[in-house]
This record gives structure tokens, sequence and C-alpha cells, in this order.
């Protein structure tokens, strides 16, 4: 998905007295026990989400097979227990555990793309939540 339409997308639905610290494309990786069930069509229970950082909390835009965006959802950081973001040579993994008990995992790429987290944006994350393991 090109930059600008990602950007144009946030942009709208960002609140109005909200500030944009970064936002990057991640996938919710396939599930492998799935594979086992229904062979190849275990990939598409991939979710693909644009990420928006904000200084309020983390929106969430889930994005279909053919790039169009479905849902949004936004959560202040009072409603996030904890994040924990692992960096790799080429991905990072995100993952975030809400209040209700519910949990995301999600990678997301460091290629030199525009729609891959940025170094601003980790170091903002990583500064905000405690560290879990």
């Amino acid at each position: 998905m090109k930059y600008e339409k990602m950007r144009s997308h946030v942009d709208e639905n960002l609140h109005d007295d909200d500030q944009l610290i970064g936002l990057f494309w991640s996938m919710q990786p396939m599930k492998f026990w799935l594979f086992a069930l229904i062979g190849p069509f275990a990939a598409f229970s991939m979710k693909f989400y644009v990420v928006a950082v904000s200084k309020k909390g983390i929106s969430f835009h889930n994005v279909n097979f053919f790039e169009r965006f479905t849902e949004t959802s936004f959560f202040t950081y009072d409603e996030i227990e904890a994040l924990k973001l692992k960096r790799g040579r080429l991905n990072a993994t995100l993952r975030v555990r809400f209040n209700n008990g519910q949990k995301l995992r999600l990678t997301a790429s460091y290629a030199g793309k525009e729609s891959s987290l940025s170094k601003t944006t980790a170091r903002y994350l990583e500064e905000k939540f405690p560290i879990i393991t």
C-alpha cells in the first residue's frame, strides 16, 4: 500500500487535538496450526494493519486483502496494559496486551520504505510502555 494513501486515511481518522508520531504497515502472521487443517488456505488467516501512533494512543486500521480499509480501532495508552517491541535484523515483533485480557501480535518491517517502522516511532513506544516478557 502506498504511504500517501495510508497517511490520508490516518489523518482523516485522527482526533482534532491529537498529534501523530508515526505510522507503519504491519501484519498478523499466519496461524501455522491452521495450515495442518486447511492447507494453503490458511494464508487467508493473516490480517494486515496500518498502525498509527499518536500522543493520545494507538490506532489499528484493519486493511483487507484488496488494500481497502475496513475497520479502525483506537486505544488510549490507559487501555493498553503492556507493549513489547522485539527488534530483529529485518523485522520487529510488536506484542500488545490490553486491559481486557486480549493480546495482539504483529510483525512490522524495518525495510527502507516509508511505510516501515521508523526508529523514532519505535523509540517512542519503548519509552511509553514497561518491558514485559
